[in-house]
């Protein structure tokens, strides 16, 4: 019965940076030549020591706890920094962010669609799949810009997300909705 009810589950994946972590502090650390910038310093924005320092965001954490009933989480974020893959694991330890059924760093976002075609073909289609992600680039900027080509992939492919915008959306808002 408990392995039918697990397998039932959905499958949420949510991205790190700014969307259960607050990057920007970080990210503006690193822009070049200095905030807002025409580059950042992904070796610096990326170190451990650095990701360490995030705070999470408000509610992202009791949000992603309540949903686990009913949403098997992973993590699936683009930091693939050497050293990034510990310091995340860590960092997600040390605010109490639910144990993920999966926990992957790619390069880049756009990579992020491998693990989540896999993972929907995995799934079959009566378990629920969904990603939860900022979906942004260009964070060295006065204004991030929208991830367009990740998010037309996602769409061409089937792949349902919900877009985290740190300014605007709620993670406790985002829970009630989610709640299966």
């Amino acid at each position: 019965v408990v392995e039918y009810a697990l397998n039932q589950r959905g499958r949420l994946f949510v991205d790190i940076d700014n969307t259960v972590s607050d990057a920007w502090l970080r990210i503006r650390r690193a822009a070049l030549p200095s905030w807002p910038g025409e580059t950042f310093d992904s070796q610096r924005a990326m170190s451990p020591e650095e990701l360490m320092r995030d705070s999470p965001l408000p509610g992202a954490q009791a949000a992603l706890a309540s949903l686990s009933r009913d949403w098997e989480i992973s993590y699936l974020s683009a930091r693939g920094a050497p050293g990034a893959f510990e310091a995340t694991s860590e960092w997600l330890k040390r605010h109490g962010f639910p144990n993920a059924g999966q926990f992957v760093l790619v390069s880049q976002a756009i990579d992020k669609l491998a693990w989540l075609e896999d993972a929907a073909s995995a799934a079959g289609p009566s378990r629920a799949l969904l990603l939860v992600d900022d979906l942004s680039r260009g964070h060295h900027l006065a204004k991030p810009l929208p991830d367009e080509q990740t998010r037309q992939a996602l769409q061409q492919r089937g792949i349902p997300f919900e877009v985290f915008d740190p300014e605007t959306s709620s993670w406790p808002q985002l829970a009630k909705q989610l709640a299966l």
